[in-house]
Order: structure tokens, then C-alpha cells, then sequence
């Protein structure tokens, strides 16, 4: 089983949750309305259930003006580095 099927911890996640809080107010549906992705999707990429596609990450990059670059999601998250919060 590949980390883009299940339990998928990583940067691109990390700051993918924090532009949810800040941007759209948490709301997974927001989300889904602006990259025209279902509400089910944005939550589990949010909450580590599954990364996003390829396709899907050039897609949050673009709604997230950069924010959450592609390649985020292939990095391990920050927290994890060195012992440190991002």
C-alpha cells in the first residue's frame, strides 16, 4: 500500500490544513467549490486519510495561490524535522 492510499503525513498536508483554517474558514465544502473537488476529498487530504493525485496537486497549488506547492506533498511534514513544530 502506497502513503498516497492511507495515513499520508507530509508537508504539502500540514500546510494544506492551515490554508483551510485561514482561508475558508475550516469549511471542507468552500474548499471543494473552488477547485471543483467533492467536500470528501479536501477532508481527507486534509486529515492524512489519502494524498491528492498529481492532477489534484497542481489543482490545490492553483486555488491555494502556491501556498501548498506540489511537490509539498512528497516532503516529510515539519513538525517531524529535527524535533520541531512547524
Amino acid at each position: 500500500m502506497s502513503t498516497r492510499e492511507t495515513n499520508h503525513e507530509s508537508e504539502g498536508r500540514e500546510l494544506f490544513q492551515r490554508f483551510l483554517e485561514m482561508k475558508c474558514g475550516g469549511n471542507y465544502s468552500e474548499f471543494g467549490r473552488r477547485a471543483g473537488v467533492s467536500k470528501d476529498a479536501a477532508m481527507q487530504w486534509a486529515n492524512g486519510g489519502r494524498a491528492p493525485s498529481r492532477r489534484c496537486a497542481v489543482i490545490i497549488k492553483r486555488v491555494t495561490e502556491g501556498e501548498v506547492p506540489v511537490e509539498s506533498w512528497d516532503l516529510p511534514p515539519r513538525r517531524g524535522r529535527h524535533g520541531q513544530a512547524a
